[in-house]
Order: structure tokens, then sequence, then C-alpha cells
């Protein structure tokens, strides 16, 4: 993709940066922590929304709403930490920028995004495979290519463009789910298993896949199941649910460290025990137990409609197999409920895989992490995409029939 310097302020720039910038963690720049680079850019995003942007959108009333919950939730306790509403406050009006620079710039087109993302995924696969090289050499310590000697590190453990393997997972699976959807509307029809070894998306999946299976993530196996489901029709059903099965029987004869523990937690969650899960895999426990202890709240207490504050920074370790998703403890089911709605209005349909990533990747939260809202840009452009590709063939027919 080529770039020249005066397009970098113009609408589509703009996007473009924000939306790699949230995607892409690059340790020698933005640390391991609170990211000084993402900060100074959501900083500007007040004024770009003044100047540029002003328009009252669903993403502008819904993030407005959010934010309006979240205080008042957090106003009922005893203590709040305004830091971190603030940090929230500069996500949500950054998440405005971006919506309102594609729904009323018109800032991205089909093909550019698309471009966007084949750049995108090649550099997590490029910038992997010389990792990988470097620690077959035993270079642990090459700033370029985002190595900083992470205290992980090992041929099957690499960060790529993130801070760790997780977290590429996540943003490499939407990316490869975007890049499905936007091809889909191009080539006006869903793209089988076949066509995406073909030309021109056969090295974006080679180089998709050979990241996600190698890198050393749990969570990359589950997002490319849920990925598989792309591919399925329903008739298909029949035979793959079966398939599905025995491959969760079989998978453990692999002795695959990653799919092992993707089953060793299923098994641990089905019986939803949060201690069995922990007991298994502490990393993924952060990740289930939320989920679980949420099935289990009791609705008739106060402090899970209205949350129990922002928490201290010494809390936090002790609460991280006890809390809820989408910030409950914190702000509240009231604000979890808003925070459901806006995405569903603003960045995908609730009966699509857009959910289903929401659900068991994200665990129904954006919270405080750029790499969630970095993916709601991304579900939010294919929403963008999906509306013009419909608005396009009604269109269409209104001229057929005329």
């Amino acid at each position: 993709m080529k770039f020249k310097l005066k397009h970098i302020f113009s609408n589509r720039g703009i996007a473009t940066i924000y939306l790699v910038v949230m995607c892409v963690q690059f340790v020698a720049w933005e640390g391991y922590g609170v990211s000084d680079v993402k900060v100074g850019l959501m900083a500007f995003a007040p004024l770009l929304f003044l100047f540029k942007v002003p328009y009252m959108t669903k993403a502008t009333f819904w993030c407005m709403a959010y934010m309006a919950v979240v205080l008042f939730c957090a106003y009922q306790q005893d203590y709040v930490r305004f830091s971190t509403i603030g940090y929230l406050g500069m996500f949500l009006i950054t998440y405005i920028v971006y919506y309102n620079l594609l729904y009323k710039k018109h800032a991205f087109s089909l093909m550019y995004f698309i471009r966007l993302l084949r750049f995108l995924i090649l550099a997590f696969f490029i910038c992997l495979l010389l990792q990988q090289v470097c620690v077959l050499l035993n270079i642990r310590n090459l700033p370029i290519i985002n190595l900083d000697n992470q205290y992980y590190l090992a041929i099957d453990k690499l960060p790529s463009l993130m801070i760790e393997p997780s977290h590429v997972a996540r943003v490499l699976g939407v990316m490869y789910y975007a890049y499905l959807k936007c091809c889909e509307m191009v080539e006006g029809e869903k793209l089988s298993l076949v066509r995406v070894f073909e030309k021109p998306h056969r090295w974006i999946t080679i180089g998709f896949l050979y990241t996600m299976t190698t890198m050393g993530s749990g969570t990359a196996f589950i997002s490319l199941m849920i990925l598989a489901m792309y591919f399925l029709k329903r008739k298909a059903l029949w035979y793959v649910v079966p398939v599905f099965i025995g491959l969760y029987f079989t998978l453990p004869l692999l002795n695959i460290k990653q799919l092992d523990r993707v089953v060793n937690v299923i098994n641990a969650t089905l019986t939803g025990d949060v201690e069995q899960v922990i007991d298994v895999d502490g990393s993924a426990a952060s990740r289930v137990a939320p989920i679980l202890n949420t099935l289990n709240m009791d609705l008739n207490s106060k402090e899970v409609w209205f949350g129990r504050g922002t928490f201290e920074k010494k809390e936090l370790a002790i609460i991280r197999f006890n809390n809820k998703v989408g910030n409950i403890d914190q702000y509240g089911l009231l604000s979890f409920i808003v925070m459901q709605i806006c995405v569903c209005v603003c960045a995908f349909r609730f009966v699509s895989l857009s959910t289903m990533f929401w659900g068991v990747v994200f665990g129904f939260s954006f919270g405080n992490i750029a790499y969630t809202w970095g993916c709601l840009m991304i579900f939010t452009t294919i929403r963008y995409f999906q509306k013009q590709d419909i608005e396009i063939r009604e269109h269409q027919k209104t001229l057929s029939h005329e």
C-alpha cells in the first residue's frame, strides 16, 4: 500500500491511522501498558469530532448514552477513579470519530479496505516469520520486529505485532473474517474453502493460517473454530456436527499443546466450576471465569445493577477470577445492557459470526483495551459496507422494475 504525506490528514488517512494504531502494539514505541502513542492520538479525537465530523449519528448517541450510564453508576459508589473513566471516554470519542468518518465522510472504499486488510494480515505473518528466525538464532532483542526479550519467547510462542500471542489471535481472526466478508461483497457470493486458496486470496489465507497455528495461542484455535462456521451451509450441519464431536475426542491424541489447552479448558468450563478452570489454565480462566460468574449473578442485588465502582490497581489481581463480563462489577448490569445495544446498533447484526466473536473471544466487553476497539472498528466497517451493498442491490432492483 502506498501513502503520500498529503493524504495523512485526509478522511481516509485519519481513519486508517486510528484503525491501524488500535490493532497493533509496537513495544519499542508503546511499551506493555498504557501506550503514550495511542493516548496521544486519542487526545486529538475531541477536536476532530468538533471541527471535522460533528454529527449526531448512532455511534454518537449510544456512546454518549453508555458514558452517561457509567458516570451515573460510578457516582453511586464510595470510590471513583476518574482516570479510568476518562480513559474509557477517550476510547469512546475515538470510536465516534471513526464511525462518523465512515458513515458521514465515506472515508473508505470497499477495495481500499480490502487492500488495508491484506497489508495488515501479511504484516503480522511476515513479522512472525522474522521473529521465528531470530529465536532460532537465539536473538531475543530486536525492537524493529517487536522482539523485546519477552519472558515467554520460544519458537512456538511469539507476539508478532502485539504484546502477546492471544492478542494477535483476536485481532487477526477478526481481520480475516472481515476480509472474507468484504471479498464476498466484491465477488457477489460467499467464498468457498477451495476459493480462499486460489488467487488472489491464496497467500493471505496461507499467511493467516500459518500465523494462527504457529504463534502459540490457544485463543487462535478458538478463533479458527468460529471462522470455520463461515464456510458451513445449513445442510452441511448433518455431517459437520458429528465431525466436530469426533475431533473433540481425537484432538488430545495429536499431542499439540495449544489444542490440548483448548480441549481441557472446554471440559473444565462445562463443569461450571471456576476453580477447575483455574487449575487447568490460569490464562484461559481469566477469560472464562467472568462468563461463569456472570451466569451466577444475583439479580436482586443493587451491586449487580449499579456495580461496585472503579477498582484500585492493587485490587485488580485479587478480582481477576472473581469479576464478571463487560465491566459489570465496576459499572453494573445497567451499563452492560447499554453497551450491548451500542455494539449491536453500530458494529454488527445480532445474528452473525461477529456476535460469536464478540461473545466468545472478547467476552461481550470493550473496556479500556485498545485492540478490542480496533476490532470493533473492523466490525463497524464490515457493517458499513454491508449496508451499502444492500442499498446498491435495492437500487438495482428498482431500476430493473422501472
